[in-house]
């Protein structure tokens, strides 16, 4: 016999670690006591890069980068980003899942990548992007 059914929404708290668990139910008037086994995955990371001014100019113009990281079912994202561009690397932390980095200006002319890099924490995992922008002379 089937005595009911019941949908059940679970949040579960920051601590849960990723990876296969047994989630165990008990109810609160009759006692009844079950387990389900779940696997916890990391929330899958957004990151949106903006580059300023519009026109970069070779030797003169710094380029800005505005970072945003975000996740699905969590409001203040954070941790790091890593950027790559010009042959250095810059590392900046996020506050309240935004940040902003000046780059140093770049010596040719010409199509240069900036390869943005979200490194991750114990609940998202890290993801990346690609953001090309156009190097003029003066």
């Amino acid at each position: 016999y089937t005595y009911g059914t019941s949908a059940v929404s679970v949040k579960l708290k920051g601590k849960t670690r990723p990876g296969k668990q047994m989630l165990t139910f008990a109810g609160a008037t009759a006692g009844t006591s079950f387990s389900l086994p779940i696997e916890v995955r990391k929330a899958k990371g957004v990151l949106k890069a903006r580059t300023k001014p519009e026109r970069v100019v070779a030797g003169q113009t710094r380029t800005r980068l505005k970072l945003k990281a975000s996740a699905l079912g969590i409001s203040k994202v954070t941790g790091k980003i890593k950027v790559k561009a010009g042959g250095k690397t810059y590392t900046v932390k996020l506050k309240k899942g935004k940040a902003f980095l000046r780059l140093d200006r770049f010596a040719k002319t010409g199509k240069k990548r900036i390869v943005v890099s979200y490194l991750g924490n114990r609940k998202i995992r890290g993801t990346k992007q690609v953001v090309e922008i156009m190097v003029h002379r003066s």
